[in-house]
């Protein structure tokens, strides 16, 4: 069954003063922005361009946007479903404090499920290690150990 999703989850990276991509957020079950798709926009990149603009307070041109992943974010957080639109500021832009957390730290406060997913498919992205070939998996300890053991004994 395809779902009509009316919504957009902006998760936008911005570099602190080390150089380490933050995000701003304190939901452990979705960060970023949830915003209502403008049917009436020009574009949907324009219209993100024109939401992160007002969120971050930056001019467009510092704004790069990477990718609206296909996966539905549907949590019963109370959020409505939405894409995860994958967005980064360039250096400069907007310094990010140290209270923002890296996308590490925001995986693993996460609770295991599809929300988790979405957010390791973005991690891959900005890691540059995206690719239509590349999944992510949640495995359980006893797989985990499993495939270590096969690792182990050369059967991997």
């Amino acid at each position: 069954m395809n779902q009509i999703v009316h919504h957009l989850t902006l998760f936008v990276g911005s570099y602190d003063h080390r150089g380490l991509l933050r995000f701003p957020g304190d939901d452990s079950v979705r960060y970023g922005f949830t915003v209502p798709i403008d049917e009436n926009s020009v574009s949907i990149e324009e219209f993100i361009k024109d939401q992160v603009e007002k969120f971050a307070s930056v001019d467009r041109q510092h704004i790069d946007l990477l990718s609206i992943l296909d996966s539905v974010l549907t949590d019963g957080s109370g959020h409505p479903p939405s894409y995860l639109v994958v967005v980064r500021l360039r250096q400069g832009a907007l310094q990010a404090p140290e209270e923002w957390p890296t996308l590490p730290v925001i995986l693993r406060s996460m609770p295991k499920g599809s929300t988790r997913l979405v957010y390791n498919k973005a991690f891959q992205l900005l890691a540059g290690a995206a690719d239509s070939d590349i999944a992510a998996l949640e495995v359980d300890e006893e797989v985990r150990l499993r495939l270590q053991q096969l690792l182990k004994d050369g059967k991997l």
